[in-house]
């Protein structure tokens, strides 16, 4: 590391945050599917579906606009603690869910459409790291955000387990507040929503920036669109690249939805099957991406596999993860079909 020390400490804070952030959304997604049919017989993976799109429709959203208010305000501070508050909204409507007498799927849809609003802060994350880190150490500094993520995403599934013997109802706290396994790692998560708000205020570094009144209006877009056009730039290129992102980011976006009610519905798993079984996969997938972090930092397998091909193989694997779940005629049906 060629770090100086304020640097290297304003870089770990972040990172740090980062990692509680994502640890977060790590344990609260693995119990989401079998927590809503467990409290509401009406819930359908269809409702479920609806619920989980609208809160990434929320996410998207909320992105652009925090990103907008911190440009306007020259500082990341108020949004991050804006998010963080909406995520311990979240955290505290989705612990309380079960003194709502009914249609408990539609609070723990506002609880997702929160959590999706809070969560909407992570890109201001990554653009303070770009900030805070010097030009010859940005490839390091990312590193750090890459290893908080792959590590929160081991940890979340981590602590989905270490909660996977206490079935519902588990635990009475207080009357209709318990203590189980679909809610031991929100409990967890409000915990790490508080102590990112302590290091948000009193920790992480953010220095205010100048910026012009006039940035970020139409004529500010009208100025920069032309001038884009006026540089020679390979357009078809940068689309390539645009549509990979898209296609790279639906695939983790939809498939985690997915896998809940696929589960339950083909393979007739109960919730806490559920919950032990994809912590299981959580826990292998952060395994092997470090793993592969790791051999590439240290080494140096960049030198002998491409990361080119590395995307190719990534790319066979959850092709054949939709052929796999594609739902084929029952074979074991000895009765011939007619119409």
């Amino acid at each position: 590391f060629i770090f100086q020390h304020p640097e290297f400490n304003a870089l770990l804070v972040t990172s740090l945050t980062i990692f509680l952030c994502s640890v977060e959304f790590s344990i609260l997604h693995v119990g989401e599917w079998p927590y809503m049919r467990q409290l509401d017989d009406e819930a359908t993976s269809s409702f479920f579906g609806l619920a989980n799109s609208l809160s990434k429709l929320a996410h998207a959203i909320a992105a652009i606009v925090f990103a907008v208010l911190s440009h306007k305000m020259g500082d990341i501070k108020p949004s991050l603690l804006t998010g963080r508050l909406i995520t311990l909204i979240g955290c505290l409507l989705y612990l309380t869910v079960e003194f709502f007498p009914w249609n408990k799927r539609f609070v723990l849809l506002t609880a997702y459409l929160l959590f999706g609003i809070g969560f909407s802060t992570s890109p201001l994350l990554r653009a303070l790291i770009s900030r805070q880190s010097s030009l010859p150490n940005r490839s390091t500094a990312f590193a750090f955000v890459h290893t908080a993520h792959l590590m929160s995403i081991l940890s979340g599934a981590v602590v989905q387990l270490s909660f996977s013997s206490l079935p519902y109802p588990g635990y009475n706290i207080f009357p209709n507040l318990k203590f189980h396994i679909y809610s031991a790692p929100i409990w967890l998560a409000l915990l790490t929503n508080l102590i990112v708000i302590w290091v948000i205020i009193y920790k992480l570094e953010v220095k205010k920036k100048e910026v012009e009144e006039s940035r970020f209006s139409f004529s500010w877009f009208h100025i920069e669109f032309t001038r884009l056009r006026e540089v020679h730039l390979p357009w078809l290129l940068i689309i390539v690249v645009i549509f990979e992102r898209l296609v790279t980011g639906i695939i983790p976006s939809s498939i985690p939805i997915l896998n809940g009610p696929i589960m339950g519905s083909i393979y007739g798993k109960s919730g806490q099957e559920i919950v032990v079984t994809l912590s299981i996969m959580q826990c292998c997938s952060g395994i092997v991406a470090i793993s592969l972090s790791l051999a590439f930092v240290f080494g140096n397998l960049g030198r002998h596999i491409t990361t080119r091909f590395l995307f190719l193989v990534s790319t066979i694997f959850i092709v054949c993860t939709f052929i796999l779940t594609f739902p084929y005629p029952n074979p074991a049906s000895s009765i011939p079909q007619f119409n």
